[in-house]
């Protein structure tokens, strides 16, 4: 039986890399990779530790931080790994837990 290799890291309980996330979802890892490679102010973006999703047919923000503060807390070049190992998480883990 062939596992999609994401899955099987999962299983495994191996750490999801940003490689594997791409085999997921191509277009939100390509977007990661620019904010880890490139400075924020370069890419005119301000983001917080939040992500748009679905719940309930209703867009929302989701905190990507406990106690729902991710609105908060902006990104900045210190914490933006941070924040990319939160969204793959999310992603990955919880988006689908929330419909």
């Amino acid at each position: 039986m062939k596992f999609c290799p994401v899955l099987l890291k999962l299983l495994l309980g191996e750490c999801v890399q940003l490689v594997d996330f791409e085999l997921k979802d191509p277009v939100w890892a390509a977007s990661l990779k620019d904010i880890l490679l490139y400075k924020l102010e370069d890419l005119a973006i301000e983001l917080f530790f939040t992500v748009p999703t679905t719940r309930f047919g209703k867009d929302v923000e989701v905190s990507l931080l406990p106690n729902n503060v991710g609105h908060r807390i902006a990104v900045t070049e210190e914490n933006k790994a941070q924040y990319v190992e939160k969204l793959i998480d999310f992603k990955l883990y919880k988006q689908n837990w929330m419909q």
